[in-house]
């Protein structure tokens, strides 16, 4: 005879003896080293020379950039001098997100 479990019974998660691995904790620097690599997380990526931009303010100073131009724009029904001058500003954001 087979007994009938009941619905709580099978909603348990039991493991029965078998923990699952913790992850490890991270420091926050992280050096990795292996016999012929080592690359640190301190230091700015570099290619050829040239820098790389940081993609998460890159993408935070388009957005800024994209909200004044949407500004100048519907500034034109009011005034075109206040519509010139949020532009202007926009193109200036825009060199400074280059420069990121």
């Amino acid at each position: 005879m087979v007994k009938k479990r009941t619905l709580d019974e099978l909603r348990q998660n039991k493991e029965y003896g078998y923990k699952p691995p913790r992850p490890k904790k991270k420091s926050k620097k992280q050096n990795w080293a292996y016999s012929d690599t080592k690359v640190r997380n301190d230091i700015a990526l570099k290619i050829n020379g040239h820098k790389l931009p940081d993609p998460k303010l890159h993408q935070q100073v388009s957005f800024i950039k994209s909200g004044i131009r949407i500004l100048g724009y519907a500034a034109l029904w009011w005034s075109i001098d206040i519509a010139a001058t949020l532009l202007i500003l926009s193109e200036v954001v825009g060199i400074g997100e280059e420069l990121v």
